[in-house]
């Protein structure tokens, strides 16, 4: 029986892994062990509790937002410290491009153990936006013995920059089984326009996206502008100081993919939150200057960028001339889980086999 560790750290990640992770303990040739490192501890336990799901491991490393050298220190020891107790994977698996997917991704390279790579190939094309995301799907990468592609374009991604073809599968993205298996609801759409913005690179101007919206409001009576707070973000928000922005504390996934379906349209700096938009068919206005989600765009899914003059005048049209939603994005089906499943135990079985023959 094949052993594979599954380790995640985040929200969206466990969000997106979930429908694989079922999958996956399915299959009775697999022993499946899932790690959480607890990276954003409070959102992930709430999304644990959402699909009243435990890991097998819980890492557990209580770390607050802050230095990434710290937390890529502790993610690579308490893996390390796990590997001595434990018996070695046949394959380690993790998703996209966080400080847990890139630590883990070196600590199983420096220990011989075959990784996976689920989203691989997303590009910006920019090492320093988003940073560090940027520079870790692209090192990740590098030492991935499986990379799972959604689409063609990440595929020529990842051969442009030499990545072995034969590692290579275009598979979608696995967002897609998890919002295909929810139950459909039908959403009257209200005035509220969400924001959610918190990455990295923009907390620098949070100040001024929150101000610029905020005086808005006065001139867009008929619009309610909400916020979601994000808690890497929570601490430089004076809430008080905005008295006509509704802002809203995380909820669970459902909660909010019902929130963004009801809304008039969405401003984000989310690759999860555009990735929902494209698939559900939402208006959504990208909050940043570059993306690596270049598929997701269309005429609902705009990159407007960071300029505050552009997204204010883009505001004020999409308010003044509401369009309805209709062209939702058909990049995926919804059995891309199955399709990476195959790819697995073809992977396995040929590992196996040389084995075998060595």
């Amino acid at each position: 029986m094949k052993k594979i560790t599954i380790v995640y750290g985040t929200r969206p990640e466990f969000i997106k892994l979930y429908p694989l992770i079922k999958a996956l303990k399915q299959k009775k040739n697999f022993k499946i062990q899932v790690v959480s490192t607890g990276q954003h501890t409070d959102l992930l336990e709430q999304a644990h509790l959402e699909e009243s799901f435990s890991p097998d491991i819980n890492l557990d490393i209580q770390r607050k937002f802050g230095d990434l050298n710290e937390l890529q220190g502790l993610i690579f020891k308490k893996l390390y410290d796990l590997s001595r107790l434990d018996a070695k994977p046949d394959l380690i698996l993790v998703h996209g491009d966080t400080a847990t997917a890139f630590s883990t991704a070196l600590f199983a390279f420096q220990f011989q153990i075959p990784i996976a790579h689920i989203e691989s190939g997303l590009r910006s094309k920019n090492l320093m936006s988003p940073f560090p995301e940027e520079f870790y799907r692209q090192s990740i990468s590098k030492v991935a013995s499986l990379n799972f592609a959604p689409t063609k374009l990440e595929r020529e991604n990842l051969l442009s920059e030499g990545v072995d073809e034969r590692s290579i599968f275009v598979v979608g993205n696995t967002i897609a089984d998890s919002l295909f298996s929810r139950k459909k609801s039908d959403f009257k759409k209200k005035n509220n326009i969400l924001i959610s913005v918190h990455r990295r690179e923009n907390r620098e101007k949070l100040k001024d996206l929150l101000d610029r919206v905020h005086d808005l409001s006065f001139s867009l009576s008929e619009a309610k502008f909400e916020y979601l707070i994000h808690p890497s973000v929570e601490g430089l928000i004076d809430t008080k100081k905005y008295p006509r922005i509704k802002f809203l504390y995380p909820m669970n996934h459902t909660s909010f993919l019902d929130c963004i379906q009801s809304c008039r349209f969405v401003i984000t700096d989310s690759g999860g939150v555009q990735e929902e938009a494209s698939l559900l068919g939402i208006k959504a206005l990208i909050y940043r200057d570059h993306t690596e989600r270049l598929d997701g765009l269309n005429s609902e899914v705009e990159l407007i960028g960071t300029d505050l003059n552009k997204l204010s005048a883009r505001i004020i049209d999409l308010v003044s001339n509401p369009l309805e939603s209709k062209n939702k994005n058909h990049l995926y089906d919804n059995s891309v889980s199955e399709k990476i499943i195959r790819v697995i135990q073809n992977f396995l079985a040929l590992r196996e086999e040389a084995v075998c023959l060595s």
